[in-house]
């Protein structure tokens, strides 16, 4: 699949590094697929292939603070829930200068492997320690309108559920944001920053026993309101969704 359009802005005097003498390098960004999202067991024993997974993100930017550490523990499914935090032009915390900002989007195939969308940026030299992403709705045909769009099975104790459908995310953009992306990048000439996702994560605690039947030929579909869905909405911008390195 051939990448759309990039852009790259440099906030710099919105985010203090102007006049800072910090130097400008290029550098190359780039998404991965997690090969261990495309099968793999949730936490109430459902085994799931996933045969389709697209994803559009856009726009991504790379921050010079850390995200905070402190994190909600859920005690009662015993998850990591992240507090939302990003860059404070965009959201609620500091995030420090911007080391590099993407603004278009790009649709990812997460079913094949290998480095996609890479793209040749300028940036500013230092360390990245957290960023902050969009999950985007597109026109693209793979997304069927949606922010992302999976088809697969999931099996347990011998029942199997086929299923296909769109995560569809509210209008606001705080919904659509993965705030808080821990880095550990020291950005440099020639540094490649690689952005994984993870889709297990975006499915760790759905119940596929829970989607009602019907659909096209027996598939069933992930319909907004289904416990499936709030797992996927909640997963998908959650901890461990994406990872830099």
């Amino acid at each position: 699949m051939r990448a759309l359009g990039w852009c790259l802005v440099l906030v710099l005097a919105a985010c203090g590094a102007s006049g800072t003498g910090e130097e400008s390098v290029p550098f190359t960004l780039a998404f991965e697929a997690d090969a261990a999202g495309r099968e793999f067991e949730t936490v109430s024993g459902w085994h799931v292939r996933l045969d389709e997974i697209y994803v559009a993100v856009g726009p991504l930017a790379l921050f010079s603070n850390a995200a905070p550490s402190a994190s909600l523990w859920d005690r009662v499914r015993g998850w990591v829930v992240p507090v939302a935090w990003a860059h404070s032009g965009f959201d609620e915390y500091d995030g420090g200068a911007v080391r590099g900002e993407l603004l278009e989007t790009v649709v990812l195939d997460l079913g094949r492997d290998g480095l996609q969308a890479e793209t040749h940026l300028i940036g500013v030299a230092g360390p990245v320690r957290s960023a902050t992403l969009e999950l985007v709705a597109t026109p693209s045909p793979l997304l069927h309108g949606a922010h992302a769009w999976v088809r697969g099975t999931a099996t347990r104790a011998g029942e199997t559920v086929a299923f296909a459908g769109g995560l569809q995310l509210p209008a606001d953009a705080k919904s659509r944001r993965v705030t808080g992306i821990p880095a550990e990048v020291e950005l440099a000439e020639g540094s490649t920053v690689v952005v994984a996702v993870h889709p297990q994560r975006w499915f760790a605690e759905a119940d596929f026993s829970s989607l009602p039947e019907g659909g096209t030929d027996g598939v069933r579909p992930i319909a907004p309101g289904s416990q499936v869905h709030a797992a996927w909405f909640l997963g998908a911008r959650g901890y461990g969704a994406f990872t830099i390195r």
